[in-house]
């Protein structure tokens, strides 16, 4: 009898260990869906949260889904999403925990869905829809949503609270969209900001610009404070300079000034008095987008003499000091509220001379994390961070860029998920945020890789891509795969990490890919394309195939102009060269044509290359080569002894260029073939140091200068003149500037012979700026020709030239000699500049 009851009981036990635990049924088979409950007075928000959850859930199931308001509720069966009173019995939302956070609890038959505040409940609606319904948001649109249709969805029982790992998480150009109460029609940013919250990334104002970004200037206004209180403004040159606009930038307030420091005490405080939301609303102390610092000897007294950091003087000690003020002062009302700056630039090092900011003081310290496939460069961050984590008092948020300025792909989610789950272990950071144009043709799931590793560093990767590619390309899933694989593969090439590497430069950004690779990429989507099963599928193959074909064609260029410059004899390189700037009208032609879809693909880009000025094709130097080489090997065939041979071979290019409008070249050649080569139209072109004129313009110096010649530069920098030509040392950005008197129409052709020392590895450039007569730019802002070359660890002599045909309204031309990305120790130099005219009459 014992026996059979010990069995009895063994098999009552198995049975129980062997039961479902209990579930909530949200819809079944023969079962309507439960309706989805808001509160009676829900807010704007909350209504949004509940309509989203409402849309989702019936395409889920088949179904419509009710929404229905809790006081109209019979019973209390349900979603109830928000501060509904269900909600409020359960002790939701969590207590004592942070605003972005949200609960979720399943009990009987309802479901609660409640965040801290607005923004995390939409959080809990969707981390709700992803986490049980299965729906994803890949990339911004409903042609990369995953829906999956289910006769069934049960929740199982429990409560679950959310907390994301950093707090803000935002993503510039995105954060300002959705406000977390946005309702209504499509927003202009293709529904950007509407992924976003999808994904839980922070938009209701936390982490904006607000929080840290450039502010001086907004407080020491020049229009208010100019002519009476030009002691405000930074000593320069022994002038104080009055910046000419009030959102003028490049320039920094003398930050020792005491009347300078009451001024943004006395702003903090206004703005802390009518700006009551302590979480959201921190004032900014961020330095101007610039350098321009001041130079008086109250100042410079408090730097630390001689420091310097990445390409320039450090100017945090005084900056730091500064802040230092401020916020002590501010606090002593204000004690609980908080100061952001960013660790930028000129103050992006800790101060030396200040161990500790103040409490109320936080740091989002500027990094470029997507270099960190360099060890080397990985560690420098890793120091500096640490540095960084004492003296913020452990309040330190990093300021990234994520892809800001790219056209070509710059696509690394494993050193993402590698850089967060070290931030976690490490407990280096508070905070995200990205100042970034999410290029989505070429980016694909790096950013949702990028917003969930924000959530959770502990996230696997892998799956989440294999989730994407599954989901997005069930026929075309191998190519697509091994296409992003190879955009990744050629990112972490091995190479010396930089800092602002490729931002809003081509010229560096094609020199991530090689040609093989370039064109297995092309042949990768060109498969894609036929695998795929229907219509859905191809537009989404299409899509990425579009936001390579742009980069695809610089890449062609880049790798015909390499054999151009290589070619010895000057008829092949003028074919080249006449075949490369057809390649460049065909990327121009696809770029006009594309630009004007109206479209998530089309609109990021315009956004990116015109509205952040990013127009990548006017940075690169694939044109100007292009027609620099065909001047340099036309004018080389001119002036060969055969005179009719040359004519013959200049007309034949002629005719060949001149339906793409880009024949100037072989005109200017024919010129010089009938008329010889002008004389140099520069003065002193030898750089001999002397006495004598020196052109004049805004930050222009002509001590040091030969005559002839002016001076430029943005911070550091030494210029020297030496036997063999015209060096400039240690600057961030520099030149050597002559101006020429020109006409509408006049040709010009211009070369220089350039060198860099062997650990250079920035730029080096010839360029020639238009201005009117009065010296302002021409067009506003300074249209022109260039010639760039980026530099890695050359020392030879290599030429620089441009050619082209001065514009309508230009009355002079600057000719800039320049170099930018220089060390303390690197230098680039200059010899036998020379300009040639020749007019039309």
């Amino acid at each position: 009898m014992l026996a059979s009851r010990m069995v009895a009981l063994l098999l009552f036990l198995t049975a129980v260990a062997q039961a479902a635990p209990p579930e909530v049924t949200l819809f079944a088979p023969g079962r309507a869906p439960l309706p989805v409950v808001i509160p009676d007075a829900a807010t704007p928000a909350e209504a949004d949260a509940a309509s989203e959850l409402q849309k989702y859930l019936a395409r889920v199931c088949g179904r419509p889904v009710a929404i229905k308001r809790e006081g109209d509720l019979f019973g209390n069966a349900g979603i109830f999403v928000g501060r509904t009173r269900a909600a409020r019995q359960a002790g939701l939302p969590p207590a004592g925990v942070p605003d972005e956070a949200w609960g979720i609890e399943a009990r009987g038959n309802r479901v609660l869905l409640c965040g801290v505040i607005d923004m995390s409940t939409k959080f809990a609606v969707y981390d709700f829809l992803e986490r049980y319904a299965g729906v994803r948001w890949f990339l911004p649109t409903d042609l990369f949503e995953s829906v999956p249709r289910r006769a069934q969805l049960a929740v199982p029982e429990g409560r679950q609270r959310r907390v994301p790992f950093l707090r803000p998480r935002a993503f510039g150009y995105i954060w300002h969209g959705e406000r977390c109460s946005w309702v209504g029609e499509k927003d202009p940013q293709f529904e950007c900001d509407r992924w976003a919250v999808r994904n839980r990334v922070s938009v209701d104002h936390r982490g904006c610009p607000q929080y840290h970004s450039h502010n001086l200037f907004a407080v020491i206004v020049p229009s208010r404070y100019g002519k009476e209180h030009p002691d405000y403004f930074p000593l320069r040159g022994g002038k104080r300079f009055i910046p000419p606009t009030d959102d003028y930038q490049d320039w920094q307030p003398c930050l020792s000034n005491p009347e300078v420091r009451r001024l943004f005490i006395e702003d903090a405080k206004r703005y802390f008095a009518t700006h009551p939301d302590k979480e959201k609303e921190w004032y900014s102390l961020g330095i101007n987008d610039g350098g321009g610092w001041c130079e008086c000897d109250a100042c410079k007294a408090l730097d630390v003499p001689g420091r310097t950091w990445r390409t320039g003087p450090v100017m945090s000690d005084r900056y730091y000091d500064f802040v230092t003020e401020v916020a002590t002062e501010v606090g002593k009302e204000y004690p609980d509220r908080t100061l952001g700056l960013i660790a930028y630039w000129a103050v992006e090092a800790p101060p030396e001379r200040i161990e500790r900011l103040p409490a109320n003081v936080a740091v989002f310290l500027t990094q470029d994390a997507a270099q960190y496939h360099d060890s080397a460069y990985l560690k420098g961050d890793l120091d500096f961070t640490r540095r960084w984590l004492k003296v913020a008092n452990g309040r330190l948020y990093r300021y990234d860029y994520t892809t800001l300025g790219w056209m070509v792909p710059r696509y690394y989610p494993h050193l993402i998920a590698r850089d967060f789950r070290r931030v976690q272990q490490q407990r280096l950071l508070r905070g995200y945020y990205t100042e970034d144009v999410p290029m989505w043709g070429v980016g694909g799931p790096l950013h949702y890789v990028l917003a969930h590793c924000l959530l959770d560093p502990k996230v696997n990767v892998d799956a989440l891509l294999d989730d994407f590619f599954r989901r997005m390309f069930p026929g075309a899933r191998r190519p697509m795969q091994a296409y992003f694989e190879l955009l990744e593969k050629a990112w972490r090439t091995r190479r010396p990490g930089r800092w602002f590497e490729g931002l809003g430069n081509l010229d560096t950004q094609l020199r991530i890919f090689d040609e093989r690779t370039a064109e297995r990429c092309n042949r990768l989507l060109a498969d894609a394309a036929k695998l795929a099963k229907d219509d859905t599928e191809r537009q989404r193959v299409r899509f990425f195939t579009l936001g390579w074909q742009l980069p695809y064609h610089y890449l062609q260029g880049r790798f015909l102009a390499e054999k151009m410059e290589r070619e010895p004899d000057p008829r092949q390189r003028s074919r080249l060269a006449a075949e490369l700037l057809t390649l460049v009208g065909r990327a121009r032609a696809f770029w006009e044509q594309f630009r004007e879809e109206d479209a998530l693909l089309s609109g990021t880009y315009r956004w990116a290359m015109e509205e952040l000025g990013y127009y990548a094709t006017r940075d690169s130097t694939l044109e100007m080569a292009a027609a620099a080489a065909l001047t340099n090997a036309v004018m080389e065939i001119a002036g060969q002894d055969d005179p009719a041979q040359a004519r013959a071979h200049l007309e034949g290019l002629r005719a060949e260029l001149a339906a793409q409008g880009r024949a100037e070249s072989v005109e200017l050649a024919l010129r010089v073939l009938e008329h010889g080569a002008p004389p140099n139209a520069l003065k002193n072109p030898e750089l001999r140091p002397g006495s004598g004129e020196h052109p004049e313009g805004h930050d222009w110096q002509s001590q040091g200068a030969p005559a002839g010649w002016s001076l430029w530069k943005n911070a550091a920098g030494e210029f020297v003149l030496g036997d063999t030509g015209a060096r400039i040392r240690g600057a961030d950005s520099a030149c050597w500037i002559q101006v020429l008197e020109v006409k509408p129409g006049d040709w010009l052709f211009a070369r220089v012979q350039a060198r860099a020392d062997r650990s250079f590895n920035g730029r080096m450039s010839l360029r020639l700026r238009w201005q009117n007569a009065d010296g302002g730019w021409y067009p506003d802002g300074g249209g022109g020709l260039d010639a760039l070359r980026e530099v890695p660890a050359q020392a030879d002599w290599t030429e620089l030239r441009v050619a082209g045909r001065v514009p309508e309204g230009a009355a002079k031309c600057a000719l800039l000699l320049g170099t930018a990305g220089q060390k303390p120790d690197q230098w680039v130099e200059f010899r036998e500049p020379y300009v040639g005219v020749l007019r039309d009459d």
